[in-house]
């Protein structure tokens, strides 16, 4: 079994928030989690950062040079927190490339704001329990 972490944060919740973000802290409880994975949120923030926008970058030419080979876009539990970074452009890559399909596992929402047909999976499942099904396998 995966031990997962999805909800760990780099910034304060909210405004006036004691709060400092420490990689050395945030590795410590990876080792004592005996966690294998972990997600970044920050709820209503998105940071764009040079880092990430060079990341972006790379992702784009990635997904770009390989659009008409067998592409396949795992979405795990994403919302409208910020849809346009992944939820929307996977939406949209999966309409647009011929041989595209998208995998949505949300035990909320696994809604499609475009008709996809054949070429989306929507499971309603919980992330970790979707992940642990698949190490089982």
């Amino acid at each position: 079994m995966k031990k997962i972490d999805f909800h760990i944060h780099t910034i304060p919740k909210a405004t006036g928030e004691n709060f400092v973000f420490s990689l050395d802290t945030l590795k410590e409880y990876i080792k004592i989690a005996k966690l294998d994975a972990i997600a970044i949120t920050n709820h209503n923030f998105f940071v764009e950062d040079n880092n990430w926008f060079k990341l972006n970058k790379l992702y784009n030419e990635f997904i770009y040079k390989n659009k008409d080979k067998k592409l396949l876009l795992i979405e795990l539990g994403l919302g409208f927190n910020t849809p346009g970074i992944i939820r929307l452009p996977f939406e949209s890559m999966t309409s647009q490339f011929k041989n595209t399909t998208l995998i949505r596992v949300n035990n909320n929402d696994c809604n499609l704001t475009l008709e996809l047909n054949n070429k989306v999976i929507l499971v309603k499942n919980d992330c970790c329990q979707f992940i642990n099904n698949l190490t089982s396998l």
